[in-house]
């Protein structure tokens, strides 16, 4: 249901398309999200003049590196933001006791 709304609204207002990319954690994606790997990687491999597994290879490699880094970045921010709260705990605590 929300996926053909936001599709309908895309299609009327932008002119486009609209592929949700739905991944598993454990690296497995959704039908769409496989047939847009595909089609981006044969895109590719047909401009570049490449072997398609050699670049559907790299674009999953390159997903995957992707969403680490973007866990990653994540897991820091939470880590700071409770280094900062225990921080400003401590200060607090330290002036009234």
């Amino acid at each position: 249901m929300k996926k053909r709304t936001y599709l309908d609204r895309v299609l009327q207002v932008e002119k486009a398309s609209f592929t949700p990319l739905v991944l598993s954690a454990t690296g497995g994606a959704a039908p769409e999200a496989e047939r847009l790997f595909k089609r981006v990687a044969s895109q590719i491999a047909m401009k570049k003049q490449e072997r398609y597994s050699d670049v559907i290879a790299h674009l999953r490699i390159w997903l995957r590196f992707t969403l680490l880094r973007a866990t990653l970045m994540w897991c820091v921010a939470i880590v700071t933001k409770q280094v900062r709260k225990m921080s400003v705990w401590r200060t607090f605590h330290s002036t009234l006791f």
